[in-house]
């Protein structure tokens, strides 16, 4: 007796095999000198219009947004007077990475 779902079931199984990653993201990055290279530590960085809000840097002038949704942010990095931003596209799943010299 032939089984009318069998083909269904092997396209759906096909299928799921090929789907887009989801869940929340991770955006991580720098912040350092462009005179010398060194690490800013504790510069402010701010996720604009994301849920994490902003962190600082740490001893090597490295930060880290963990289960950040997925989607373009802006974002800021202060030292003192000093002030850069930029763009990126946090992806789900995936660790983003936007650095800042300045």
């Amino acid at each position: 007796m032939p089984y009318p779902l069998a083909p269904l079931l092997a396209l759906a199984f096909a299928l799921a095999g090929c789907a887009e990653p989801s869940g929340p993201g991770t955006l991580a990055g720098s912040a350092v000198s462009s005179l010398d290279g060194k690490p800013y530590v504790n510069a402010k960085i701010q996720a604009i219009g994301s849920t994490a809000g902003e962190t600082l840097t740490d001893s090597r002038g490295e930060y880290r947004f963990e289960g950040i949704a997925s989607g373009l942010y802006q974002v800021r990095a202060s030292m003192g007077k000093k002030n850069q931003s930029g763009s990126i596209k946090v992806l789900p799943s995936q660790v983003v990475r936007l650095n800042f010299r300045f």
